[in-house]
């Protein structure tokens, strides 16, 4: 079967959650045969291919699916309303990924149709929507064994150095804690709000594909003092390796973490919070021993790859309910 993409950016250019989750998913889908190529809108560079998706960048996304032929369109983000309404016209499944519970993604979620399929990134994200079309919740997947590591331990991380990702958490704990090493991990997208962060106790690096060997192995501990986070796919790979995460109680990093997440909330009277339970971390051993086992045992507890199992499956059912019988 031929599956086309509507997105407006991947994983070449941009390695957000969002962007490694929907290549997740394409990959999925060539892997159980299907023939699968991603429309990027937003970036123009040279077409390539990655790990059998065929990727074209440039795409006009108000005409681009009108010149290829597929079976059914997978879309997110911005791009989704291109994406439903050709596949509307076309009378094809339209395979909407869903990352947050913004109005527009909700409103786009009520017109679905019954031959569609929304596909969520979390469970609480699934329970906030009511739809006609078939529902499944799949995780950011993750490969524990991919990305699971051992730790020199050295820095206090945050990944993506923007104040809605809590860059401005990070540097106020950075300085009053000047005898502790903090890394700062340039995001893969808002790639022009990364704040400029100088301090002597803070080594600053750009995004890397790389994150198990250049971010985990040398983390201690992960901080995600988000203002909103739909899961947190950060820290789901985190605890794969039992490294403690210290986080905002959002609804997503809650389902994420469990038990395992060490909690603060965000605010301006709160930073003492932030650094007490970072100091606990940093200097209870036995402490930070029980909350390493705690965040193993919780990295198990999602099991994305029958979650992806589950979503070819699913995928396959809506393209031969749409199969009709030639004449």
């Amino acid at each position: 079967m031929r599956i086309a993409c509507l997105t407006h950016f991947y994983i070449e250019e941009n390695r957000a959650g969002g962007e490694l989750m929907l290549h997740a998913l394409l990959k999925a889908l060539v892997d159980a045969g299907h023939e699968v190529t991603a429309y990027i809108t937003d970036t123009i560079k040279l077409n390539s291919n990655v790990d059998g998706v065929s990727i074209v960048y440039g795409a006009r996304p108000d005409v681009v699916l009108d010149t290829c032929e597929y079976d059914a369109v997978v879309s997110q983000f911005q791009s989704a309303a291109f994406a439903m309404d050709s596949a509307k016209r076309r009378h094809k499944p339209f395979i909407y990924v869903v990352h947050n519970d913004m109005w527009q993604t909700s409103r786009t979620v009520k017109l679905l149709a019954p031959r569609d399929l929304a596909v969520y990134n979390s469970q609480w994200i699934s329970d906030l929507n009511t739809t006609t079309a078939r529902e499944l919740v799949v995780h950011p997947p993750v490969d524990r064994q991919a990305i699971k590591t051992k730790t020199t331990s050295e820095y206090v991380t945050l990944v993506n150095l923007t104040v809605p990702k809590g860059a401005d958490i990070f540097i106020a704990l950075a300085r009053r804690m000047p005898q502790v090493k903090f890394l700062g991990v340039k995001g893969g997208y808002w790639k022009d709000a990364q704040m400029d962060i100088t301090l002597p106790n803070v080594t600053i690096i750009d995004n890397t594909p790389n994150m198990r060997d250049e971010v985990y192995a040398k983390s201690k501990v992960i901080i995600m003092p988000s203002t909103y986070e739909t899961f947190g796919m950060v820290a789901a790979e985190a605890i794969a390796s039992g490294i403690p995460v210290l986080a905002t109680p959002t609804a997503g990093l809650k389902e994420n973490l469990g038990d395992a997440g060490v909690y603060a909330r965000r605010g301006t009277h709160e930073i003492d919070k932030w650094h007490d339970a970072l100091h606990d971390l940093l200097t209870d051993k036995p402490y930070y021993k029980e909350v390493s086992k705690r965040s193993i045992a919780q990295s198990k507890v999602i099991n994305t790859t029958d979650e992806l199992k589950e979503f070819v499956k699913t995928v396959e059912g809506l393209l031969d309910a749409n199969i009709r019988p030639r004449e």
